[in-house]
């Protein structure tokens, strides 16, 4: 297997973040193939590239072997997509609480909370 690009990104700040870069990032991880992850997404295969772009500028990490198919994540990439998945997860749980027809509901902090499993970042 080939070694990553080395890829050097200016700093970005965590509130640069875009929920569709970690949706589409998991969709691709799941698929291993950009363009069966922009039909599952309904959006282009370059969106798909460039989300996949986006998030590794703001990581400043290569999460992706981008010269390999099917699509092979990084050990980075490996390591974020666990924590990306949840993320996405949490946010879609949260999403359909907030668009539920039913009774309106005050979320709390345990509504949205991370599964145990999901491993703590380590401070760099």
């Amino acid at each position: 297997m080939r070694k990553p690009l080395k890829r050097s990104y200016p700093e970005l700040k965590f509130g640069d973040l875009r929920l569709s870069w970690l949706e589409t990032f998991v969709v691709v991880s799941r698929s291993e193939n950009r363009s069966v992850a922009a039909k599952k997404l309904g959006i282009t295969q370059s969106a798909v590239t460039k989300h996949i772009q986006n998030l590794e500028r703001w990581s400043q990490k290569v999460l992706v072997y981008h010269d390999s198919v099917p699509t092979k994540l990084t050990e980075q990439g490996e390591a974020l997509v666990s924590v990306a998945d949840s993320v996405v997860d949490v946010m879609a749980a949260a999403r359909k609480l907030a668009v539920s027809p039913a009774e309106p509901k005050r979320l709390s902090a345990k509504d949205l909370r991370v599964p145990p499993s999901v491993p703590k970042p380590s401070k760099a």
